[in-house]
């Protein structure tokens, strides 16, 4: 009896001694988890304060507009290097100032074709540099308009009007001419002046014919031929 007394003792002290460390060891995890929240809680809101901190300094010199472009007309032909698109725009900042920042171009939608008339739109990235931010992704847009290929202008109108100036002068010179040879007896004293004016008449109307022609060829033949009578009406001019 005293045997098994003294078991029984000895189990319930175990018993009880593995109670009491279990409820330490529940205390100590509890203490553990409650430490671990705390941590994390403590992170989150350092977290949350450093990106509200980020964001005032963005907001303060963040990129709210950029200036625009006035539509670009370039002639048939024009190489993309020579069509002038602005290497550098003026943005306004959240804080109400401005600065000139660079612009990369794209090379336009559809992509630009010198030789293809019409309406090209190119779109700039902004680069710029220190403490300026553009959180909105704003972008330059410019419009680069090919006009058509041009043609020599139809002289059909104006041809017209030329000949019939041409021949109104020719015909009062060769008037003048006549009447110079034949209607007076002095006809030595006022040859000079009348030759001259013969002379101007039909050059400025042979020259007034010659800026309508457009071919090469044509204007060498027409210098063939109006030069010579130009010379000879300038020599009796004389």
């Amino acid at each position: 009896e005293s045997t098994a007394s003294v078991a029984s003792s000895a189990s319930s002290s175990s018993a009880s001694s593995e109670e009491t460390n279990s409820s330490e060891n529940s205390d100590q995890n509890a203490a553990a988890i409650d430490l671990a929240q705390q941590a994390a809680q403590a992170a989150q809101q350092a977290a949350e304060a450093a990106q509200h901190t980020v964001e005032q300094v963005q907001q303060a010199t963040n990129i709210t507009s950029v200036a625009s472009i006035a539509d670009i007309n370039v002639v048939y032909g024009t190489a993309i290097s020579l069509v002038n698109l602005p290497a550098t725009l003026n943005v306004t900042l959240s804080d109400s100032t401005n600065q000139t920042v660079s612009v990369a171009w794209d090379n336009g939608m559809p992509n630009y074709d010198s030789n293809l008339a019409g309406t090209y739109i190119f779109t700039g990235t902004l680069t710029f540099s220190g403490s300026i931010t553009n959180i909105n992704n704003i972008k330059a847009v410019a419009n680069v308009i090919v006009a058509p290929v041009s043609s020599p202008e139809n002289p059909s109108s104006a041809t017209q009007e030329i000949i019939q100036n041409a021949t109104s002068d020719f015909l009062i010179g060769t008037q003048n001419f006549i009447n110079w040879i034949f209607g007076t007896t002095t006809k030595a004293v006022s040859s000079a002046p009348i030759v001259r004016k013969v002379g101007a008449g039909l050059i400025n109307s042979l020259e007034s014919f010659k800026s309508i022609l457009y071919s090469s060829d044509i204007k060498s033949l027409g210098a063939g031929l109006f030069d010579p009578i130009k010379k000879m009406f300038g020599a009796l001019g004389r």
